[in-house]
């Protein structure tokens, strides 16, 4: 039986590599495997469509086997790969309990995308030809059947394919800097009211959707609903007291009311609970 307490020790290491100067190294690289890992589970999703794809073009006695049926591997490794890199790309961009992800660039959603998106491009050009194209030819009985829409669709898969990973791996980065821009936008407010605003009291009068009441400049009182995503250890009850920063010159503006913890003083303090 040990001594030493098992969460703690636990907590301890992970304080120590956020503590590290080579963790935004070791971050870069970890996301980098991580779209290395997301092209072999591109690929390994080409060759099981591969299977489904031959047995549409091909006639029963023609024969189903697809030439990337060695490829299956890749799918299960190559996702656990982009799981357990994805875990592990998360604690290294937490630089401390409960405060925001940072990443280089991005995270670790659109890099896989993208990786996902170059397996799938790759691997298409190897898939499995048909027996005889527009036709699903039976050596055995003679019974040919000329292709109808459907199988001309599975037939062009390796076109649309590629084409539909990289739209949906632009789109998930689009999406990835549209949110850094924002949260930038909110950033920058923060620091703007920490100079020109005012920091005032505020009392949580609802917790299951989070409602501050607070004092503006005028004597008024006042209820907002900020977006947050409050880690669970600090949850507020119902009456605990919380920071809250506003601007006396607007104080009905949402857009420039933020919500801390209790004695928050600084720009993470502030942006920790944002959404």
């Amino acid at each position: 039986m040990s001594t030493i307490d098992p969460v703690q020790v636990r907590a301890e290491r992970i304080a120590r590599l956020r503590r590290s100067p080579l963790r935004p190294a070791a971050l870069v690289t970890v996301l980098a495997l991580s779209g290395l890992a997301a092209a072999l589970t591109g690929a390994g999703i080409v060759a099981m469509l591969d299977s489904m794809r031959i047995s549409k073009l091909n006639g029963v006695f023609a024969g189903w086997d697809s030439r990337l049926d060695s490829w299956f591997w890749m799918f299960p490794v190559g996702l656990c790969a982009v799981l357990g890199l994805g875990l592990l790309s998360t604690v290294l961009a937490r630089s401390a309990p409960g405060s925001r992800l940072r990443y280089p660039v991005v995270g670790p959603i659109p890099v896989a995308a993208v990786g996902a998106a170059v397996g799938v491009t790759l691997a298409c050009p190897q898939m499995t030809a048909p027996l005889v194209v527009g036709t699903r030819t039976d050596p055995t009985f003679g019974d040919d059947e000329a292709w109808g829409t459907t199988h001309w669709i599975w037939y062009r898969v390796d076109v649309w394919w590629p084409i539909l990973a990289w739209v949906l791996a632009l789109l998930a980065l689009a999406i990835a800097v549209e949110v850094r821009r924002r949260h930038r936008a909110r950033t920058a407010r923060i620091a703007d009211l920490l100079e020109t605003g005012r920091i005032v009291s505020g009392e949580v009068t609802a917790t299951s959707r989070l409602t501050v009441r607070f004092i503006d400049a005028a004597g008024t009182d006042r209820w907002t609903r900020p977006p947050c995503t409050i880690p669970v250890a600090e949850q507020p009850a119902t009456g605990t007291q919380v920071a809250v920063l506003c601007d006396p010159e607007a104080p009905a503006d949402e857009s420039r009311i933020f919500v801390g913890p209790r004695g928050a003083r600084s720009v993470e303090e502030f942006a920790r609970w944002l959404t």
